[in-house]
């Protein structure tokens, strides 16, 4: 948890500091096109994993570090605290996408899916 503590100690002083992720719109198309001819779901899911990493690169590396927390405490069944560092993400970095579809997706797990629709639609507007 100390690492966690040192995210929330540096996200709280530079919050204004995110900068603008990288445009993946061309390489996303370039996926889904491969997607949708791919031969088998093996080379589907291959194509869904590039997806995947690229939906997964945060802004820069305290927000990079900020998702790994959310999702590390997410895969050990903590929704709450998942949620928490989550939103830590989402205040630093309120344009990243996937913040908002991480936090859907603990606020879905711990029942609240009205939380969980609210998060996935801005997602889906970013």
């Amino acid at each position: 948890m100390r690492y966690a503590t040192l995210i929330t100690l540096t996200a709280t002083s530079v919050a204004a500091d995110c900068p603008e992720g990288q445009d993946y719109t061309a390489q996303i198309a370039a996926l889904v096109a491969q997607m949708q001819v791919a031969p088998d779901e093996r080379a589907a899911r291959a194509l869904s994993g590039q997806m995947w990493e690229i939906w997964l690169d945060a802004p820069d590396a305290l927000a990079q570090g900020m998702l790994q927390e959310g999702v590390a405490l997410l895969r050990m069944g903590d929704t709450n605290a998942s949620r928490a560092a989550l939103t830590e993400l989402i205040d630093y970095c309120p344009e990243y996408a996937e913040g908002y579809n991480q936090r859907a997706f603990a606020a879905f797990l711990s029942g609240d899916f009205e939380g969980a629709l609210i998060d996935l639609d801005r997602a889906i507007v970013l």
